[in-house]
């Protein structure tokens, strides 16, 4: 889900630090500590929430970060774009706070459990609450080591629950702490990176293949739930980041750590040591950032809470009543959309089809016109320069006849030559090579154990390079050479479609239309099935404006027979006719070897405006039919009706809060601090 509630990116000034244009920000030299230490202004949204301040270093860094955008690309003068950072930073201070206090309220299942950040800390967090730590807490063991600082910590949050004024860190999971710990040494090291000398050298230059890409799929993955194992792993790739400070490492920080000062973002008493990566990462700026990240966790909490208010998949099986009224407020968005539709279209062919044109998962068409539309998956496997002048002369033949023509154009098609053209993606790397076989990776294929999972052609030799990735470690590439297809006659391509369309009882002869079994007309081909075809087509066809549509191309009786070939147009009718799930292989004069299959009538969304309609409409609502538009439609709907209601709930809560008029004002300006930034 889109984040709501926390809209503000986490500071990261290294691209703005680095070009020395800064100095037009209005910032100052005298007494430039003392005065960024001052409070602009202080949120408290109640008496059991601490009062949080934000301090004018806050505006300073705010506008470096992001707000200059507002100057450069919006029109805002430099006063109205610190304002609109200053209004930012308090938004979220309310949201941030509010959502503490709901959690800890409403929603305690949503945050760990005692033993879980018992865990934690015993799995590692103990060695970084240095930064992770809140101010107050920090202060109490002022002047301790980083190490003793931990411990003393460690001890004083075993066996808490998390209360409103816990720290940060408390309230999520130990991956994105540690995910927020990597973001800010990513910032530290883009720094470094921004500092480097220019002479470091000439570039390694490596081979350059230059290729047109074929087209990829557009997978729409569902988000599997991470296991243990899945975190762990996360967790531990996070842990290998490091800042890079060897070389001339800490020189380019010591640059950097000057920058931060000029422009106000950093105390020029603030110190660390040049390769203590622990003192770096205590630095205000980067405390803050990790802060910043954990805080926007915190609110993508609250907001999974608020989810369960008004999304029907969180409504407990025992509340049928609320089930029910959610239902019947779905079921009447349904009902008014088809009669909706049904006014806008009815009588105006052109129209109606293009909108039956543009339908995917969150975009429907539920009204029926009685024409009959469907909609077909297409792959097409064109002749070659010699078997089109081969048609072309056939066709010229005195005695030729539309039947000769085609019973030659039959025979040629048979012994057309099939490769895969998929030779980019081993170009690109899009998977593994085992010495033998290269598999394309679950992002370039959906059935990653059938014919089509491994590239069906040779790899001449491969080269291998070493380079450094993002954080200077050594990375191995390879680089594929002289990749080529294999040369697969028509009855190797026939073996291959027929898996593609149910195995060995599809029927792929010419002239003859078969069927993908267990479809009925009122529904789709399932996922699975159609993911196969597209399989096929990504390797094979020739026809890349077929590639990543929802249902394929629509079929309209009425006009596609003006748009498309007449073996084309009368493959598409039969299959149509035949139902979902039928499938036709036929030969064109004008391209060459087809298969065309019906996915799905332009019905299978429409429910009948009655009792037995609604119930169906109900029934289709089961994870079981994910595909069905009654699911789809759901989850569009819901989706929008739950990110209306949370946008609505932190406008709320901003306003009750913020405004001038406002009974529960948690909010002070101090606009005398800030008059030099905000002179309008």
């Amino acid at each position: 889900m889109k984040k709501l509630l926390f809209k503000i990116a986490t500071v990261a000034a290294a691209a703005a630090l680095s070009v020395g244009t800064l100095a037009s920000c209005g910032l100052f030299t005298v007494n430039q500590d003392r005065d960024m230490k001052q409070v602009v202004a202080t949120v408290q949204i109640a008496d059991d929430v601490a009062l949080e301040n934000i301090y004018k270093r806050e505006m300073v860094a705010g506008y470096v970060s992001y707000g200059y955008q507002y100057v450069q690309h919006y029109g805002q003068t430099s006063s109205q774009a610190y304002a609109t950072v200053l209004n930012n930073l308090i938004n979220n201070k309310v949201i941030i706070q509010q959502s503490k206090k709901e959690l800890v309220k409403n929603y305690k299942d949503l945050l760990p459990t005692v033993a879980e950040n018992d865990a934690a800390l015993e799995g590692g967090l103990k060695d970084y609450l240095f930064v992770l730590a809140t101010d107050a807490e920090l202060e109490k063991y002022d002047g301790q080591s980083v190490a003793d600082l931990n411990a003393k910590l460690s001890a004083d949050y075993k066996g808490k629950e998390v209360e409103i004024n816990s720290a940060p860190f408390r309230f999520v999971k130990p991956e994105k702490v540690y995910e927020a710990i990597s973001g800010a040494i990513d910032s530290v090291n883009s720094l470094i990176d921004s500092f480097a000398d220019d002479d470091d050298g000439d570039e390694v230059v490596f081979e350059n293949i230059s290729y047109t890409a074929r087209t990829t799929p557009t997978m729409n993955k569902e988000e599997e739930e991470e296991t243990e194992d899945d975190i762990a792993e996360k967790i531990a790739e996070y842990k290998k980041n490091y800042i890079k400070l060897g070389g001339s490492g800490a020189a380019n920080f010591a640059k950097a750590f000057d920058r931060l000062v000029e422009t106000g973002v950093l105390d020029s008493t603030e110190d660390y040591s040049a390769k203590d990566v622990n003192s770096i990462l205590s630095l205000s700026y980067f405390r803050n950032m990790i802060k910043s990240s954990i805080e926007g966790n915190i609110v993508n909490l609250y907001e999974e809470g608020l989810k369960k208010t008004a999304n029907i998949d969180y409504v407990s099986e025992t509340d049928s009543a609320k089930k029910d009224e959610i239902f019947n407020a779905l079921w009447d968005q349904y009902a008014n959309l088809q009669k909706t539709q049904q006014a806008s279209y009815q009588g105006s062919i052109k129209n109606f089809e293009t909108k039956l044109g543009s339908v995917n998962d969150s975009t429907f068409v539920v009204y029926d016109s009685g024409i009959g539309y469907t909609y077909v998956t297409h792959l097409v496997v064109n002749f070659d320069e010699q078997q089109t002048e081969l048609v072309s002369e056939e066709q010229k033949k005195e005695n030729a006849t539309d039947e000769t023509v085609q019973a030659f154009v039959d025979k040629l098609a048979k012994d057309i030559i099939v490769k895969d053209l998929r030779a980019t993606w081993v170009q690109s790397g899009y998977g593994t090579y085992d010495g033998e076989k290269f598999t394309f990776s679950d992002d370039y294929v959906y059935d990653t154990e059938g014919p089509l999972a491994n590239y069906l052609g040779k790899i001449d030799r491969i080269t291998t390079y070493v380079d450094k990735d993002e954080d200077d470690k050594d990375e191995l590439h390879l680089q594929f050479h002289g990749v080529t297809p294999d040369e697969l006659n028509y009855d190797r391509f026939v073996e291959i479609a027929k898996y593609a369309l149910g195995g060995d009882n599809a029927v792929l002869e010419f002239g003859q239309v078969g069927k993908i079994d267990g479809y009925d007309n009122a529904k789709r081909i399932s996922k699975e099935d159609f993911n196969k075809f597209e399989d096929l087509k990504f390797a094979f066809s020739n026809d890349e404006g077929n590639f990543n549509n929802y249902l394929g191309y629509l079929f309209s009786p009425i006009t596609s027979s003006t748009k498309y070939v007449s073996a084309y147009f009368d493959a598409c009718k039969e299959v149509s006719e035949a139902g979902v799930g039928a499938y036709k292989m036929f030969a064109s004069k004008e391209y060459g070897l087809h298969i065309v299959l019906c996915s799905a009538k332009a019905t299978y969304g429409v429910y009948e405006i009655s009792e037995e309609g609604k119930a169906e409409f109900r029934k289709d609502l089961d994870d079981e039919n994910k595909d069905s538009v009654a699911y789809l439609f759901m989850q569009a709907n819901v989706d929008l009706v739950t990110d209306n209601y949370i946008s609505d709930v932190a406008q709320g809560f901003i306003y009750s809060y913020t405004a001038e008029d406002s009974k529960q004002l948690a909010v002070k300006r101090f606009e005398n601090v800030y008059k030099d930034l905000v002179t309008e």
